[in-house]
């Protein structure tokens, strides 16, 4: 079993990558992704400059071409959460 050891100081986080859920895609439950470069355009009334780029790194799922969002890298589920 191969472990990867993030360092956050001085403490180490030993992780087992076989324990770790995949991320799927939610469109044909593929496993692989290429990751791909979005840009958006960055308005000179915002910056004070001329029109800037600005780069967006977005990822395919390679089978079917869909474009991950965040909410489906990371899933959310407010519906027992209450916020006193």
């Amino acid at each position: 079993m191969d472990y990867s050891e993030p360092d956050f100081g001085n403490q180490k986080l030993r992780i087992n990558i076989e324990d770790l859920e995949t991320v799927k895609c939610p469109a044909c439950n593929g496993e692989i992704f290429e990751e791909l470069t979005k840009f958006r355009k960055i308005s000179p009334i915002i910056t004070g400059k001329a029109m800037e780029i600005l780069p967006e790194p977005v990822f395919c799922c390679h089978a079917c071409k869909y474009i991950l969002k965040n909410t489906d890298i990371v899933p959310i589920d407010f519906s027992d959460k209450r916020i006193n």
